[in-house]
């Protein structure tokens, strides 16, 4: 498993890329955004 960081993950190139490594891959996300409470579930 790989750890990786996401800088900008409520952005939109962020939340693709964030949904796309959730939905294929087993890899750790960690997530940086300016406004934490903009971050959308991932279902």
């Amino acid at each position: 498993m790989t750890n990786i960081l996401i800088i900008g993950a409520t952005g939109s190139v962020g939340q693709v890329t964030r949904q796309y490594l959730l939905q294929h891959s087993d890899d750790q996300l960690t997530l940086m955004a300016r406004h934490a409470g903009r971050a959308l579930p991932t279902s």
